[in-house]
């Protein structure tokens, strides 16, 4: 029997020593600040990686190093429970976002953000504002959030979830914005409707076709008034919700 010789290197076929390189760890810095006029938080987000890879190659600009965008309270929340999900670790590390942010971005209503503005203090008293100081501090606070979920879930994914493609917001609609969309457009189909059938009463030449003109305008002004007022009803459902809430 021959001896095997655990040395040999015939039937091995030698690989290269960099066939598979670890991922370089890309350094993300994270910029936050709160914006009072829009009520939402600016995200910002630097590429420190890509950054300095460009000034060694000497080229310019500074597409695809960093990101920037605007997130409400409520997406801020929505954000983290994505990344928790995905790094359960994430979870404590979430610095708790005052209520009365929510009251100055208008969360969740559709009927703009002034008449929210006008309409909160009077239906849902809140506290003051927190002091400059103090949303500094919370600002920072997230910025360390950040860099932790981009340790543990990578920073491509908290780009991801932080700046959704373009694209990506326009193939999913709120059912809130689909409803009004929908409501809107009826509304305006019948107003159209009816506008076509005034200019119709100079064509009747007969009675008879005059009363049926008449029979279908009666029908459709009274179709107009149940859409408007089904819109209107609509639109007053979050403010009748907040005083019930406020006087209970």
């Amino acid at each position: 029997m021959d001896s095997e010789q655990p040395d040999s290197l015939d039937g091995w076929v030698p690989l290269r020593e960099d066939l598979f390189p670890e991922p370089e760890r890309h350094q993300l810095r994270f910029l936050v600040a709160w914006n009072a006029a829009k009520g939402q938080f600016a995200v910002t987000c630097h590429d420190r990686t890509a950054q300095r890879r460009r000034r060694e190659r000497r080229e310019a600009g500074d597409g695809g190093c960093s990101w920037a965008g605007v997130l409400s309270p409520a997406g801020f929340r929505g954000a983290h429970r994505q990344l928790a999900a995905l790094w359960p670790a994430l979870e404590p590390c979430f610095p708790p976002l005052p209520p009365e942010l929510d009251a100055a971005s208008g969360a969740g209503w559709g009927l703009g953000r002034g008449l929210w503005a006008l309409l909160w203090p009077l239906l849902w008293p809140a506290p003051a504002d927190p002091g400059d100081s103090a949303l500094q501090e919370l600002c920072r606070q997230l910025e360390h959030y950040l860099g932790l979920a981009a340790e543990g879930c990578g920073g491509a994914t908290v780009r991801d979830v932080l700046f959704p493609a373009p694209g990506d917001s326009a193939d999913c609609e709120g059912l809130s914005e689909f409803r009004e969309r929908t409501l809107r457009a009826r509304l305006g189909q019948t107003a159209t409707r009816l506008h076509q059938v005034l200019q119709d009463h100079g064509k009747a030449n007969t009675m008879v076709a005059l009363m049926k003109v008449y029979q279908e305008e009666d029908e459709l002004y009274q179709e107009l008034v149940t859409m408007a007022t089904t819109f209107f009803q609509y639109l007053l459902q979050p403010f009748r919700d907040m005083r019930e809430v406020a006087t209970s």
